[in-house]
C-alpha cells in the first residue's frame, strides 16, 4: 500500500473511534446551553442566527466580528468555538464531538491556522498532531491508531509532503518508510509488503482504522 494512500486516507475520511453506547452516555444538557452566558465585549452587539442547520452566536463591533463565536448543531449541541478580533479569527479554535469532548483544537491568526493542531478520537485517544504555518501544513505530522499507537509520521513544507515518512503497524513495528521529495515518493523501503491500513464502515456511518 502506498504511503500517500495511507496519509490521504487518514486526513480525509474523518476517522473517529468506535464506542459502545453504554460507555458513551452524553450529559443531559439544555439546547444552546453555552449561549446562555454568552456576553459580548463592551460596545459590541450580539447576533443570533437560529433558523439554519448550524445556528451561530457572535458579536459585532465597529471593526466587524469580535469576541467569542459559537456554532451549534440543529439540536443545540455546541459544535465549534472560536475567538474573533477586528473581524478575523484570532486565538483558540475548538471543534467538539457530539458528546461534548474536544475533537480538534489549535490556534488561529488572522483567519489562518498556525502552530500545532491536534485531533482526538471520541474515546479520548489522540488521533493526530499536525503543524501549520500560513494556513498550510508545514512541519512534522503524526497520525495515531484509535488504540493510541503511532500509525505514521512525516513532514510538510508549504503544504507539500517533504522528507522522511514512516508507517507503523499496530504492534509498533515499522511497515514502510519513504523519502518524499516535493510530494513524490523516493527510495522507499517496505518492511512488510502484506501490511495495509484498512477502514471499516461503522453503523454510525463514520469510519475508523482497524
Amino acid at each position: 500500500m502506498k504511503l500517500r494512500d495511507i496519509k490521504l486516507g487518514m486526513m480525509t475520511l474523518g476517522i473517529v473511534a468506535l464506542t459502545c453506547a453504554c460507555d458513551n452516555k452524553p450529559q443531559q444538557r439544555q439546547p444552546f446551553a453555552e449561549a446562555a452566558d454568552f456576553v459580548c465585549p463592551d460596545g459590541a452587539r450580539r447576533v443570533e442566527i437560529r433558523e439554519t442547520s448550524y445556528p451561530e452566536f457572535y458579536c459585532v463591533g465597529e471593526k466587524g466580528r469580535t469576541g467569542t463565536w459559537l456554532e451549534f448543531d440543529v439540536n443545540g449541541r455546541l459544535r465549534k468555538r472560536g475567538e474573533y478580533k477586528d473581524g478575523k479569527l484570532n486565538g483558540p479554535w475548538i471543534a467538539y464531538h457530539a458528546d461534548g469532548s474536544v475533537e480538534t483544537s489549535g490556534q488561529m491568526v488572522n483567519d489562518e491556522r498556525t502552530g500545532v493542531w491536534t485531533q482526538t478520537y471520541v474515546n479520548g485517544v489522540r488521533r493526530s498532531e499536525k503543524s501549520y504555518k500560513n494556513n498550510q501544513l508545514d512541519g512534522p505530522i503524526k497520525l495515531y491508531y484509535m488504540t493510541g499507537e503511532l500509525m505514521a509520521e512525516g513532514g510538510h513544507v508549504a503544504g507539500i509532503e517533504e522528507g522522511p515518512w514512516k508507517v507503523y503497524k499496530p504492534d509498533g513495528k515499522l511497515a514502510r518508510e519513504c523519502m518524499l521529495v516535493h510530494g513524490e515518493e523516493k527510495d522507499c523501503v517496505v518492511h512488510d509488503k502484506d501490511f495495509q491500513i484498512t477502514t471499516y464502515q461503522y453503523e454510525s456511518k463514520e469510519r475508523g482504522p482497524l
